[in-house]
């Protein structure tokens, strides 16, 4: 570790940047400019965004389709390429030169067919805009407002294509988009809203940033972002203590989150705790031996919190909260979840509440 940060610091000194091969996941390889903010992630400290890649190498799969908004030199682009496979697409969008034709070098070294890079910005309108080029060692925070960060300077301002992300989903005519990721320095709350059709006729997950200083750089804010996602139907989760996604509060800490559709909140087995002292262990342990619909109601609880919304909504619906109240809804939603029965047999439905409950849980 010292020896390569004596390494690096001495690079960072140097005209122009010494770029080497970086051996990464999967036999991936890339190009690291030694002396700027990603190679001192990846050479000297050994990683960059542990959690996030690990939560994507469990969603996603072959086939799937991906848009990478905000790609750098294409970290998050090469990741998802590997993981959809040939049959899969992702659509790599990077509007600064400098960075771009760095995507494109780590595209070819790698060999990838199922990558397309786009040199343009996916905002809230279709023209041009002036973007702000960071200097060298902080090539990461390109905007197309101000620098949110203290120490970045000025290298030149570009002027760049800017797209609306729903002009894009037409003019490709996709029919699936499985996974957004967004690091846009500030300039989410406008990619989002010029993706309204997409978010509602795809409903892809969405990994994203939320910096409020960033945000607020380009006229907007973390609660505008937050709030802009749950009315499209989404759930928000945070990374938790344990380094797995766990649904976030109102007020939740943290800038990498996770939007996931309402209808399709998150695996319970890939969340952590909503408690810092509990255990999976003792989860697996209260599993054991006689099916317990108290225990199951504890077992299920981090799907049923992501649920919340859903059933209030599917009670409302109903209009008979007399006959199951939401939070009796809930136990029968456990119930289902943590037996897994193959088959689901409702001798008198009334208007529909348990119906609709263990439906909900099926899906």
């Amino acid at each position: 570790y010292r020896a390569r940060q004596v390494i690096w610091q001495e690079c960072k000194l140097r005209e122009p940047a010494v770029a080497i091969e970086y051996e990464w996941y999967d036999g991936l390889r890339l190009y690291l400019y030694l002396g700027n903010d990603l190679s001192r992630q990846l050479y000297v400290g050994g990683c960059a965004d542990p959690n996030e890649f690990a939560f994507l190498d469990r969603f996603l799969k072959p086939e799937m389709v991906v848009i990478d908004a905000g790609a750098n030199a294409g970290l998050y682009s090469l990741f998802a390429a590997r993981r959809v496979g040939p049959a899969g697409t992702v659509l790599s969008f990077e509007p600064s030169e400098r960075e771009f034709l760095r995507l494109q070098r780590n595209i070819i070294l790698n060999r990838l067919q199922n990558v397309r890079a786009i040199r343009v910005a996916l905002t809230d309108e279709d023209g041009e805009a002036e973007l702000r080029i960071a200097e060298d060692h902080h090539e990461g925070h390109n905007t197309l407002g101000s620098f949110a960060h203290e120490g970045v300077e000025l290298l030149r301002t570009e002027w760049v294509a800017l797209r609306r992300l729903d002009t894009v989903h037409a003019q490709e005519g996709l029919t699936r988009i499985d996974l957004i990721k967004m690091d846009t320095e500030g300039g989410e709350v406008r990619l989002l809203q010029g993706a309204r059709a997409v978010l509602k006729e795809l409903r892809p997950l969405i990994l994203f940033e939320a910096c409020e200083g960033a945000l607020r750089k380009q006229g907007s804010s973390r609660e505008q972002l937050l709030a802009l996602l749950r009315e499209a139907g989404y759930l928000i989760y945070a990374i938790g203590s344990d380094g797995r996604p766990v649904p976030a509060a109102e007020e939740s800490g943290g800038e990498n989150l996770i939007a996931a559709p309402a209808e399709a909140p998150l695996p319970g087995e890939w969340c952590g705790d909503l408690s810092a002292g509990a255990t999976s262990r003792q989860e697996e342990e209260n599993k054991v031996g006689e099916f317990k619909p108290a225990v199951a109601y504890w077992n299920q609880r981090q799907r049923l919190a992501a649920s919340r919304d859903r059933i209030l909504a599917l009670s409302d619906a109903v209009d008979r909260r007399t006959d199951l109240q939401p939070f009796q809804f809930a136990q029968l939603m456990a119930v289902a979840l943590d037996f897994h029965p193959d088959v689901i047999v409702e001798l008198g439905r009334g208007r529909g509440n348990s119906t609709c409950a263990f439906v909900e849980a099926s899906n």
